[in-house]
């Protein structure tokens, strides 16, 4: 994904941090410590419990959403539409992700071929974070 946004002229930065995101703590604390560093930050892109995290780290600073920080998520989690502004996010179908992989799971066991790749379609949740 970073190639193609690369491609139109925006710079991306990746930052990867250890941990899950069960460890709400070191998440909040690696956002923290990004914002304290990066100010020059416009965008986030991000799995939706960090962006949750994002948001409410920007809205502690007095950052305007989505005037001078526009957030993302992806994955489609709940958490998104519990906050105000709601994130937008990239939601996922789960549940055509979970019978896919039974699906192939299930072949593979049967020692049937299979794809090597299988495309699950997403959609856009507008929220107001962009």
């Amino acid at each position: 994904m970073s190639e193609i946004i690369e491609k139109k002229g925006v710079k991306v930065t990746i930052v990867e941090h250890e941990g899950g995101s069960e460890e709400f703590h070191v998440m909040e604390e690696k956002i923290n410590e990004y914002l304290n560093t990066h100010s020059e930050v416009d965008g986030i892109f991000t799995e939706d419990v960090e962006a949750y995290f994002c948001l409410v780290q920007a809205k502690k600073r007095g950052i305007s959403i989505p005037r001078d920080l526009k957030i993302v998520g992806y994955d489609g989690n709940e958490i998104t539409r519990l906050v105000s502004p709601q994130v937008t996010t990239i939601a996922q179908n789960t549940k055509k992700l979970a019978e896919t992989c039974v699906d192939v799971l299930n072949k593979r066991i049967s020692g049937l071929d299979t794809e090597d790749r299988y495309f699950v379609p997403v959609k856009i949740r507008m929220g107001g974070t962009t």
